[in-house]
Order: C-alpha cells, then structure tokens, then sequence
C-alpha cells in the first residue's frame, strides 16, 4: 500500500510563512508525504525544491488579491455599516435605566449609577 499524500495549496512565497512550513513539518513527521504547491510571480517556469523532505513546487502565477473573484464579491456584497448598537446606550438613555433602577428599589448599585450618570 502506498503512503497517504497531502498536498498544500498556498498562495505567495513560502521561503519565510512560518505556519506553512511548520504545518508540513508536522504532517511530514506524522508520517504523510507531503507537496507544498505554491505561486510564485517572480518566476517565468515552474520551480520545483525540497524542503527537509517537503516537496515544494512554484507555480509561475501573477496572485493580486483585489483582482481575485472572491476579493471582488465580497467589496460587492460588503454589508453596510450598522447603526450604534443597543448595548450601548447614550447618556440620556443610561440616565434613564439608572433612574428606573433605583426606583425600582435597587438599592445599592442602582442608587450611585443614578446619581453618577
């Protein structure tokens, strides 16, 4: 039977992305073989390395995010910005709940937010 393969789709160099490298690391000492397949711009052929076992191939692919169809749907369909939360009262609305709090009987807590606000 032949050893179980993963192959990793990054997009950008992987000479310096940490978390690519260590995640091939570690599926590579859990026993996979391992293919880190990632664009490469700067580069006119594909360019294929080794990695401490890990095999690495470049792709010669322009990557410019804003560009990307995902990129472009998501500004699209970007929802507009909500208004203020209701959490988060203003004074004459904080004064207010306060002012029922203690009323209500409180006490305590209720009494100094009512006085302090």
């Amino acid at each position: 039977m032949s050893q179980a393969h993963v192959v990793m789709a990054v997009a950008g160099p992987i000479d310096h992305d940490a978390r690519v490298l260590k995640t091939a690391a570690s599926v590579l000492a859990a026993g996979y073989r391992v293919t880190v397949v990632w664009t490469a711009g700067a580069v006119s052929q594909v360019v294929e390395g080794d990695l401490s076992g890990v095999r690495t191939i470049g792709v010669p692919v322009e990557h410019d995010p804003a560009a990307a169809p995902a990129a472009r749907l998501a500004e699209e369909t970007r929802r507009p910005v909500r208004g203020p939360c209701l959490g988060y009262r203003d004074g004459d609305q904080r004064r207010a709940r306060a002012a029922a709090l203690a009323a209500a009987g409180g006490g305590g807590l209720a009494a100094r937010l009512a006085h302090r606000v």
